[in-house]
């Protein structure tokens, strides 16, 4: 009797659930270790070609052995199942040279569409990389995915050049998330990169500037519901001018010498939270105007240091 139960107490009983299960398990997997486990049995074999989450993070891979990392992403994609779409992807690039998969990357996500997708370029900086980066804008992302309803997009904090195009065209598009990116201008010195997001629900900018000749950023959106603006580590100050007549919900930190500006009146505001972070250089007036555009708000929260800017 005791052989029996040692017996079934050998059986490999995960490889035994059903396919849906164990995909879901694998789902919540490192990409690289999910497909490793290809080796374990037969029933594991294909199931990394089915994943509809993949991350992609260099830091995973040798870094004295380079091809390791290209290799991967791209044998990865060349063996996935066409019919499976491709709900969730990360990509993490650490070097310069990774950059040149990006667009196939995003080329990929757009033919198998892509959700929620969420780039991060901490890349190492000096000329040759500043102008590289310049360069990259991110066209075939901004110009043909359909289906993608979350985006977050990271430049890097010591060299934030990496630009999007002027105009998204993302039409699912409910969260966007920026890090670190510039804006490019349209056809005066003002950038309106969000106008044609029509899903668009809720932005999120942190440090993000302005390219060559653009002065202004127009945040026009007819849909927009929250909007968080944190300019800690922005160092150059530009306008501000909103059309966001939906809008219900702002976190402002660290403004500094930004402008603000509105177009409408705001009157589905319901909360504001303002803070002046560390820069007690903040003038008066900068902190004043922002709060004439907010008058219509339902909940206003300052912060003490914002308190004593007004009051000193």
């Amino acid at each position: 009797m005791a052989s029996v139960i040692e017996g079934e107490d050998d059986r490999d009983r995960i490889s035994e659930l059903p396919i849906s299960v164990l995909l879901h398990i694998l789902e919540f997997m490192n990409t690289k270790d999910a497909v490793q486990t290809c080796v374990l049995s037969k029933p594991w074999k294909d199931l990394c070609k089915r994943l509809t989450t993949l991350a992609f993070n260099s830091t995973h891979f040798r870094s004295d052995i380079k091809p390791n990392f290209e290799n991967f992403v791209s044998w990865l994609m060349l063996s996935r199942h066409s019919f499976v779409s491709l709900l969730n992807l990360d990509v993490f690039l650490l070097c310069l040279s990774e950059v040149k998969l990006l667009d196939l990357v995003m080329e990929y996500a757009v033919l198998h569409n892509v959700q929620h997708l969420t780039i991060d370029l901490i890349l190492e900086t000096n000329d040759f990389s500043n102008r590289l980066i310049s360069y990259f804008e991110f066209h075939s992302l901004a110009s043909a995915c359909l289906s993608l309803k979350f985006l977050r997009l990271s430049g890097s904090y010591l060299d934030p050049t990496l630009k999007l195009p002027k105009t998204l065209q993302l039409p699912a598009l409910e969260t966007l998330h920026l890090d670190f990116i510039c804006f490019t201008s349209t056809d005066n010195d003002c950038a309106e990169p969000f106008s044609n997001c029509n899903s668009l629900n809720t932005l999120v900018l942190n440090s993000c500037s302005l390219h060559g000749d653009a002065r202004v950023l127009c945040i026009y959106n007819s849909n927009l519901s929250r909007l968080n603006l944190d300019f800690t580590w922005e160092e150059d100050a530009y306008k501000i001018v909103l059309s966001t007549p939906n809008l219900s919900s702002v976190v402002a930190i660290s403004f500094n010498y930004h402008q603000l500006s509105s177009l409408c009146n705001l009157s589905f505001l319901e909360e504001v939270n303002i803070d002046a972070g560390c820069l007690r250089f903040t003038p008066y007036s900068i902190i004043i105007s922002w709060l004439q555009v907010f008058f219509n708000v339902k909940k206003l929260t300052i912060s003490s240091l914002s308190v004593d800017i007004i009051i000193r």
